[in-house]
């Protein structure tokens, strides 16, 4: 046949519009095509160009986009989803530099939202799931297109729901389905009219959750877990199924359901309909359902600070690490690094608040600020500046005060590398705190108006101060010039 119409003869399996198509189960070697795809979006010039801001962005935007396509239609594997989470975490962390770098954070805090302490990078897992969800959704509302009428005919004749429906040797993609169908009972509520498509006790129809939550002694025993509400509404009268006769308890407890069943109105002119209780708009969003999944109950109170400050992407991201864990010495030597741990300056064990609170050269940055404002003190660490000094200590604003402690870090920061690394030390101390006016004045642009201008009258009269500070006959603290 294939001579005849002159085509070439293929093979399973094949690709359809992009998408791997067998006739068998298809394993993590299928999706192979898309972890080249990966790899060749990741051209030299962009890992090794672009800062930390510009690096999240590229695998936010691109390589966490890619498998969106394949993940609406299959369920992924934990093997394939690894494979795509060491692509981009190798990415975001070295770059496409083959030297070896140290991931400072597990995936699994980095892919968490920014508002629960990560770094908002898609959880692909998660978002797997959240999209093969949309296809129940779609198929529990019903559609006249050719998609719903083949799955209808396929997998749900004589009248069967998708969660009457059986996945047993069905399609990879309604296995698929199954497999997620769970998750959409979370955020599904139903109004009930025939009663057709509605389970009696697994979904949400009355008082906003399942009546196997209300009633778990009843569900324990009841013949069928997935009857319809149509199965037990018989002549205007509930007519629910037992293994055993009920006990004096139970009959209370029967008793009490039928006074929540009591109101209930059928209507067997009108489908059932679904709500989704997850959004505002009562229909579903993928979104909405990503939500749900990945919070974790607790929010991140550095994170709303850290992401709404007017400063570059880059140096958001440096202040997330440096609540996490930023490559210091002593980090680094934990995970096998042969250098030393103490600090390059004064010696001692070099940590993240050693760096920006306790170094010879932090404390003098620090008490120069605390001579200028007026302070009893200065922070200890970051805990210490987030928790008692923002909010408390402060003589402005708290979003003017992470700004301001952004511009200092960082430039305590790149000092620091500069002494590591380059062997390159400052002159007198107070250059990193002038270094550290010419960073925020360079950022300051970006804040607001009224901002701005207080930002800039601060930095203006720091730097006056700093200019008519004596050099001589009073000690500057632990610095010497070097």
């Amino acid at each position: 046949m294939a001579n005849k119409l002159n085509c070439k003869l293929g093979s399973l399996p094949m690709k359809y519009l992009g998408i791997p198509v067998s006739d068998a189960h298809l394993g993590t070697t299928a999706f192979g095509g898309l972890f080249e795809k990966m790899n060749k979006r990741l051209e030299p010039w962009k890992g090794k160009h672009l800062s930390s801001g510009g690096k999240l962005t590229l695998t936010n935007s691109c390589l966490s986009s890619l498998p969106m396509y394949i993940m609406g239609f299959y369920w992924l594997t934990g093997a394939t989803h690894s494979k795509m989470d060491s692509i981009r975490a190798n990415f975001f962390w070295k770059g496409v530099e083959k030297s070896h770098k140290y991931h400072m954070a597990k995936w699994e805090m980095v892919s968490c939202p920014k508002d629960q302490g990560g770094l908002g990078i898609i959880n692909t897992r998660l978002m797997n799931d959240c999209l093969l969800v949309k296809w129940i959704w779609k198929i529990m509302k019903g559609s006249e297109g050719v998609w719903f009428k083949l799955l209808q005919a396929k997998y749900m004749r004589n009248g069967k729901s998708f969660f009457t429906s059986s996945s047993r040797g069905s399609s990879q993609f309604w296995q698929g389905l199954h497999k997620v169908k769970h998750l959409f009972k979370w955020g599904a509520l139903f109004k009930v009219k025939d009663g057709e498509k509605v389970s009696l006790w697994e979904d949400s129809w009355v008082n906003d959750s399942p009546l196997k939550h209300q009633f778990p002694s009843l569900y324990a025993f009841c013949e069928d877990p997935l009857a319809t509400i149509a199965d037990c509404w018989q002549d205007g009268e509930w007519d629910v199924n037992f293994r055993r006769t009920f006990s004096e308890e139970d009959m209370q407890l029967w008793e009490e359901l039928l006074t929540v069943l009591h109101g209930v109105a059928m209507d067997s002119s009108q489908s059932d309909e679904v709500m989704w209780m997850l959004d505002k708009s009562r229909s579903f969003a993928t979104k909405s359902m990503y939500r749900f999944l990945t919070f974790g109950g607790v929010t991140s109170k550095e994170a709303g600070g850290i992401w709404k400050a007017r400063v570059p992407l880059k140096i958001k991201v440096f202040i997330w690490q440096m609540f996490h864990k930023l490559p210091t010495a002593t980090e680094l030597v934990k995970r096998g690094w042969k250098g030393s741990h103490r600090c390059s300056l004064c010696g001692q064990p070099e940590s993240g608040d050693h760096i920006f609170f306790h170094c010879s050269m932090a404390r003098f940055t620090w008490c120069c600020l605390r001579d200028f404002f007026g302070w009893d003190g200065h922070p200890t660490s970051c805990s210490d500046f987030w928790g008692r000094w923002l909010p408390l200590k402060f003589n402005i604003s708290p979003r003017l005060g992470i700004f301001m402690f952004a511009g200092l870090c960082w430039v305590l920061w790149i000092t620091r590398n500069k002494m590591a690394f380059e062997q390159k030390f400052i002159n007198k101390p107070t250059e990193v705190v002038f270094l550290g006016i010419n960073f925020m004045q360079k950022w300051s642009p970006m804040l607001k108006e009224d901002d701005r201008e207080k930002v800039e009258g601060v930095l203006k009269t720091v730097t006056n101060w700093l200019q008519n500070l004596p050099t001589s006959g009073a000690p500057v603290l632990d610095i010497v010039e070097i």
